[in-house]
């Protein structure tokens, strides 16, 4: 059965540090949902909160409307995954799955059809009568996603599962828990730091900061759209472009620049305007900006841009004919205005060519 999450007003203290600050959320049955966030916003203190390893001062937590606050974690159904894998040593990857369904005592024809099941979702077969110390760490770390599964968890949840793996690995393994939640559509929570895994995993991201939560969104408006300068900073490699300055006649004018919008403004002060560098377009119209430094990421190139001690990222094919020192002209594209550090009107801005 697929499991609907709901907090309500969940605080969590550490002595005087507030680890998690009034969190009201809900998790919909059958999402994948990431939990992101820099070290020490609280995603981890959330995901313990949850599985009940971690108790709460305030607030309530709900599993499909009930209130499971005070209930014991064993008794929460709830799969658990973590980066240390947490094998037991002297096991084979067979005890290892078994061991969890003694704990329930159901019969051995059922164990071993749910073990049989697990082992084949994560395509491991061959490695039934193997020690943790005779696998790899992609092999372990799949062997423990088998063992969170095989007591049909209600929920899955993550805590940083693949930081121990390499680049590589990360990359298989996102594919493997990805296809594993798609084909079982259990309810999963999955903390991270890092933003790509969030955005190529998720159905929804929950970014966090200080206790709090930030954002609540897909991973396309989360990009898009992010809702304050945090969220806009936090999200995006190479990260956007945040320009102060202020609207005046329906421009905006910074210290290096002005450039037109197209929608009517009142005028405003102390305005930034952030851009993603893909937004801004070598043409041969526009804005004059000296070239830096350069860095090639496969097909494209990461430029670096300056113009009177405004120094800019952008992206560009490597096809373009791009050279340090060089002086070239850009046009901005999608731009978006923050007043106060919130997005102001929620929305995309289009740019008129200067």
């Amino acid at each position: 059965m697929n499991m609907k999450i709901e907090l309500k007003n969940v605080t969590k203290k550490y002595k005087e540090l507030k680890a998690l600050e009034s969190i009201s959320i809900r998790f919909n049955e059958g999402e994948f949902t990431s939990i992101l966030g820099p070290s020490g916003c609280g995603k981890s203190t959330l995901l313990f909160v949850i599985s009940g390893l971690i108790n709460i001062d305030n607030g309530k937590v709900y599993f499909n409307d009930r209130d499971i606050s005070l209930v014991e974690t064993e008794k929460r159904n709830i799969g658990m995954v973590f980066q240390n894998y947490s094998l037991y040593p002297h096991m084979t990857v067979k005890e290892n799955l078994l061991f969890p369904l003694k704990m329930k005592k159901t019969s051995k024809e059922y164990n071993m059809e749910r073990v049989n099941y697990v082992l084949n979702l994560l395509k491991i077969e061959n490695l039934i009568d193997r020690r943790p110390n005779e696998l790899s760490g992609g092999q372990q770390q799949r062997v423990a996603i088998a063992r969170a599964l095989v007591k049909e968890p209600d929920i899955l949840l993550m805590d940083e599962p693949f930081s121990n793996l390499d680049a590589k690995l990360r990359l298989e393994m996102r594919e493997e828990i990805r296809r594993v939640q798609y084909e079982t559509g259990i309810t999963t929570l999955f903390v991270t730091h890092d933003q790509e895994e969030a955005l190529t995993l998720s159905h929804n991201i929950v970014l966090m900061d200080k206790g709090e939560v930030i954002q609540i969104s897909t991973p396309k408006e989360l990009y898009e759209r992010p809702l304050n300068i945090f969220a806009a900073e936090f999200i995006g490699s190479p990260p956007i472009n945040i320009i102060d300055g202020k609207i005046e006649n329906n421009k905006f004018i910074a210290e290096n620049f002005s450039i037109n919008l197209k929608k009517d403004f009142k005028n405003i002060e102390n305005i930034k305007l952030a851009i993603r560098p893909e937004n801004i377009e070598i043409s041969k119209v526009g804005l004059e900006f000296t070239i830096v430094d350069l860095k090639l990421l496969g097909k494209d190139i990461w430029i670096k841009i300056e113009r009177e001690k405004l120094i800019l990222n952008i992206i560009a094919s490597k096809n373009k004919n791009c050279e340090k020192d060089s002086v070239i002209r850009v046009t901005f594209k999608e731009i978006l205005l923050y007043k106060d550090n919130q997005l102001l009107k929620g929305e995309k801005y289009e740019v008129e060519e200067n």
